[in-house]
């Protein structure tokens, strides 16, 4: 999670005299900004000092905050596809770079194979009724392995609400074809609640109190 602190810092950047002919910041995964940081950097962005270039990377420009994208001009960059994966990553599985959707990050995250497993023992337990969520209680004292962890679960997710012949996590699809089935209603209420979860964790909001 970026914190206001870093913002502050951006801002003090901002502020020493010019050396060169521009000065510039990247924010990369800006999606993890609080939302303190990124009212702090929104006055930059507002009005910015001559000269002055603020760049936020996301993998989806939803993530960004609604008053931080109306004032971005936003550049898109294609995924990369199956060959170029292949060539960076030789060792990574035909279902890896399926599900990966053209993103290295993504594809490098499938090597965590233990929150992978984490999330899936988390889902099978929730969708059978047990105690899936102390799973996640367990996990939320260990804030750096969330975000992996709910990643995984918003994945296996997908996989498990789309027809088998579409399923990119084929080395788990008859293990996902043997969940219990759920009304349509269930399945969107999983998926609506494994999305807040990113967006509590990274807004350090605790549900239970």
């Amino acid at each position: 999670v970026i914190k206001i602190e870093s913002a502050r810092a951006v801002l003090d950047f901002f502020q020493l005299r010019q050396l060169a002919r521009a000065r510039v910041v990247i924010v990369d995964e800006a999606q993890t900004l609080n939302p303190q940081a990124a009212n702090t950097l929104l006055k930059i962005v507002e009005e910015p000092p001559a000269q002055a270039f603020l760049i936020f990377t996301v993998s989806e420009v939803s993530q960004l905050l609604p008053t931080l994208r109306s004032r971005l001009q936003k550049v898109r960059f294609a995924p990369l596809d199956i060959k170029t994966l292949r060539h960076l990553q030789g060792q990574a599985e035909d279902w890896q770079l399926k599900a990966s959707r053209g993103s290295l990050q993504r594809l490098d995250s499938f090597s965590q194979t233990e929150a992978r497993t984490k999330a899936f023992d988390f889902l099978q337990r929730g969708l059978g009724g047990a105690g899936g969520l102390d799973e996640f209680l367990e996990l939320s004292k260990e804030r750096e392995a969330l975000p992996l962890f709910i990643h995984f679960t918003q994945e296996l997710l997908r996989a498990w609400l789309v027809p088998e012949n579409e399923r990119v996590h084929t080395d788990l699809s008859s293990a996902l074809s043997a969940w219990p089935e759920r009304t349509p209603q269930t399945k969107m209420w999983f998926w609506r609640h494994a999305f807040q979860m990113e967006v509590d964790v990274a807004s350090h909001v605790d549900r239970g109190l």
